[in-house]
């Protein structure tokens, strides 16, 4: 969140895309290799941002996306798919766990549609609520009218 003149707002990063349906592969490759190569620059602890600004709990990262990808290949790429894993980091979140339930990654398996599909245990509205929540929304049912046909509406990720 991003104090402004007595009011407190999210502020929010969007980065990139991925097409991993054809040669979008090479790109998500490239993409890692990229962040791989990053420099911390002057910040040589890379801290500045969390610590010297003393502000670790009002920032979070986190990814976020609408579909996972199949595990086979198509021949060029991979398939839209279910399951997904996503990625929180931030001085809020209560780290060092896996919320939700990793699937067994095998084809055929016992999590998985038999086309290499995996058959998510978290939901969308479940992951989303819980950031919004942190965000500082209260009315969760009116943003995502789903949430009470789930077992979890905050997963406790964060603080």
């Amino acid at each position: 969140m991003v104090p402004l003149v007595g009011l407190t707002l999210p502020a929010l990063l969007w980065a990139a895309t991925l097409d991993l349906d054809n040669d979008g592969m090479s790109d998500a490759w490239q993409l890692l290799y990229n962040a791989t190569e990053l420099e911390p620059g002057d910040d040589e602890d890379g801290d500045h941002i969390t610590n010297d600004l003393q502000i670790p709990d009002q920032i979070t990262t986190f990814t976020a996306s609408d579909f996972g990808r199949t595990f086979p290949t198509n021949g060029e790429g991979s398939d839209h798919g279910w399951g997904n894993h996503q990625i929180v980091m931030g001085g809020a979140v209560n780290g060092n766990q896996i919320y939700g339930t990793m699937p067994v990654l095998e084809v055929d398996g016992p999590d998985d549609t038999r086309t290499g599909r995996w058959i998510p245990t978290t939901s969308v509205d479940e992951y989303s609520a819980t950031m919004a929540k942190w965000f500082g929304i209260s009315d969760l049912d009116a943003i995502f009218p789903n949430l009470h046909r789930f077992s979890k509406p905050d997963l406790g990720f964060l603080a």
